[in-house]
């Protein structure tokens, strides 16, 4: 996650600085993890090859030009999508909206 503030995609159609460093973060720590993955189905039992998200920016404020870039982008990536803030909170503004009109009773489990 980096900030609402920061480009996702140039002018010039190319992602950003700001998205490339944070794209080799998650492909990083994702690289540790499955290097790992004993350690880690040890506090994660049920873990396996996971997706990455990158959130930096605002889509809205990309122009259509930009928004087909990103979504080539997103196509062309394994297991990491890049997304923007606003598009982080339609996802959870949609999940709410679900939770309250199904009646979702959500439980806390501890693992153990």
């Amino acid at each position: 996650i980096e900030c609402p503030g920061k480009t996702l995609i140039t002018r010039a159609g190319h992602p950003s600085a700001d998205v490339t460093h944070a794209e080799h973060q998650v492909t990083d720590y994702r690289n540790y993890m499955l290097r790992h993955i004993g350690n880690v189905k040890d506090v994660f039992p049920g873990f396996s090859d996971p997706d990455c998200l990158v959130v930096v920016g605002l889509e809205s404020n990309l122009a259509a030009e930009q928004k087909e870039v990103l979504a080539s982008l997103n196509g062309a990536r394994h297991r990491v999508k890049v997304v923007g803030f606003d598009w982080l909170l339609q996802r959870a503004e949609r999940v709410a909206k679900n939770v309250s009109e199904h009646g979702v009773v959500v439980s806390v489990q501890r693992m153990t």
